[in-house]
């Protein structure tokens, strides 16, 4: 799903473009929430999108990025390296930029060709030490 954090002079359209959509469950526009709430967000989301018109240098891209969370964000001239920056207005840049972070997110989570000798080499140190106890 999608969370909606912070409030504007777009609230209202905002609302009433969201419950317009057939996905709208999958929506949440919470408005204000506290920061440490805001944080444990960020850290829990697979990514931040920070695509926006009016801002400069957002306080939530540093933080999701210090917290390891990918950032999608319309590039503005002042975002920071390790930003996914897409053009303002662009849609399917920002389509096209989520489905490269889903991809890389997978195949992190889901890594193939792993070399995972020196696991095993451990796990076999540990094998002989408890069997060596018993």
């Amino acid at each position: 799903g999608l969370i909606i954090v912070g409030s504007g002079s777009l609230e209202g359209e905002l609302r009433t473009a969201i419950e317009a959509k057939p996905y709208k469950d999958h929506i949440l526009l919470a408005g204000d929430v506290e920061h440490g709430v805001t944080l444990h967000l960020i850290n829990d989301s697979d990514a931040l999108l920070r695509t926006t018109l009016f801002d400069g240098d957002a306080i939530s891209v540093r933080e999701a990025l210090f917290l390891e969370t990918p950032v999608i964000a319309t590039d503005n001239g002042m975002r920071p390296v390790g930003v996914h920056l897409v053009p303002t207005h662009d849609e399917d840049a920002v389509l096209a930029a989520v489905k490269v972070l889903a991809i890389q997110e997978r195949n992190r989570k889901n890594p193939k060709n792993v070399d995972i000798s020196n696991i095993l080499a451990v796990l076999e140190v540990y094998n002989g030490l408890v069997s060596h106890e018993r």
